[in-house]
């Protein structure tokens, strides 16, 4: 989806959902019926967007080396991520997007997958310029559910396997500058353990770290009974246009 007006495009790449159990790249896909609405927004705006597929998990889960590439688990998932973005910098003249304004947007399951590419030790060339993520859970300390049990590969994960994939954790044990993030949540934050990935909570724990590092972040919460306060891609692309 490009936009009408001459480039190079700042260029959003969207991460599906779905639990990585389910989820496709397609527009038409039902988990992403709300970023279907917005294309047609940022096209018009002059940015370019793109969607990824990346290797889904499976269940149960078994109890297998994380870093095996036939199995589609933490951190794999986040390398799928790593490629998108190198084969789209590798490619930016042919497809007349901007290198320097790569936009991470992931939803749910795909905001986590890229937390420690925005937030971990990997290099500049790799990661995006910007991240928005939408309801991310960033804490799998705080989330008593077994939900991410085919993700992480066992369905007992450790400690410290739950802080390797989590945000909050990532953060207090890197040196790396923080990616520039707009967090996006709706509803009153609940208190730990959480049972609802999604929840408020989870989006105050990653903001609160981001400005404690003094990383440029922001978060929006919108109330879920209150339609007047939804986001819109206007306020995401303020956002995006303060950094990039």
């Amino acid at each position: 989806n490009y936009p009408v007006s001459e480039g190079p495009f700042p260029v959003i790449l969207f991460v599906h959902g779905g639990g990585f159990l389910k989820g496709d790249k397609d527009f038409t896909d039902p988990e992403n019926t709300f970023i279907a609405a917005e294309v047609a927004e940022y096209r018009q705006n002059g940015y370019a967007v793109i969607s990824m597929n990346y290797r889904l998990a499976k269940t149960p889960p078994q109890n297998i080396p994380a870093n095996d590439p036939n199995f589609a688990i933490f951190p794999n998932t986040t390398q799928d991520a790593v490629y998108a973005i190198e084969f789209l910098r590798d490619n930016a003249h042919e497809f007349n997007i901007d290198p320097e304004g790569v936009i991470a947007y992931g939803s749910s399951a795909g905001a986590i997958l890229l937390f420690p590419l925005v937030y971990g030790d990997y290099s500049l060339e790799d990661r995006p310029n910007f991240f928005i993520n939408r309801v991310g859970m960033t804490d799998a300390t705080q989330f008593n559910s077994g939900l991410l049990n085919a993700y992480l590969g066992t369905n007992t994960p450790s400690l410290a396997l739950k802080q390797a994939m989590s945000a909050v954790h990532i953060l207090n044990n890197t040196t790396t500058e923080a990616v520039p993030t707009y967090s996006l949540y709706a509803g009153a934050a609940g208190v730990p353990p959480v049972p609802n990935p999604h929840n408020t909570y989870f989006g105050v724990a990653l903001h609160t770290v981001l400005d404690a590092e003094g990383a440029t972040n922001a978060l929006y919460v919108q109330d879920p009974n209150d339609p007047n306060t939804n986001y819109t891609p206007e306020m995401i692309m303020e956002q995006i246009e303060r950094v990039i």
